[in-house]
């Protein structure tokens, strides 16, 4: 159940946190107009993929109490490599958003009016985003051990971790 719960509170924390990266952007670049629409495109997609995550994750068993309790008599659950396969679209968008949020930045900072001595280690620092999606690469080698049927919590720990 708490796992359940975990999923849930992930993709809803992931989402505002990187709109709210993207609306920092898009104010620090009002004249810049593809970066702009380019970060309002990221927007919509972190949005949708977060309520399509969200929807399949509520509808994936029947009924809503199985989420939790394997044991439940009449229970009807989607196969298990549907929840792999939502866990490996998740990352890739996440890892793909991660990077670009990341790197848009670089091209605001090409613009500025200042020597290469300092504009080079600024864009260092800015790049250093990347490594956010350290976390999600590094999961992606787990994701498979969703859909251990046998012993779901064993299988859940890598990922968790």
């Amino acid at each position: 159940m708490y796992f359940f719960l975990f999923q849930h509170f992930y993709i809803w924390a992931n989402s505002p946190m990187k709109v709210s990266l993207c609306l920092t952007i898009i104010r620090i670049a009002s004249d810049i107009r593809w970066i702009k629409w380019s970060l309002h495109a990221i927007i919509c997609v972190v949005v949708s993929a977060s309520v399509i995550s969200n929807i399949y994750l509520l509808t994936n068993r029947k009924p809503f109490m199985a989420n939790w309790d394997n044991a439940m008599a009449g229970a009807q659950c989607c196969p298990a490599e549907g929840i792999v396969a939502l866990g490996y679209a998740y990352s890739a968008l996440n890892i793909i958003i991660d990077w670009t949020v990341a790197l848009l930045p670089i091209f605001l900072v090409w613009r500025v009016q200042m020597r290469w001595a300092q504009k080079l280690p600024v864009m260092a620092v800015l790049a250093l985003g990347v490594f956010t999606s350290t976390a999600t690469l590094v999961s992606l080698r787990a994701l498979p051990n969703l859909a251990n049927q046998s012993d779901y919590l064993f299988g859940l720990g890598p990922v968790v971790l």
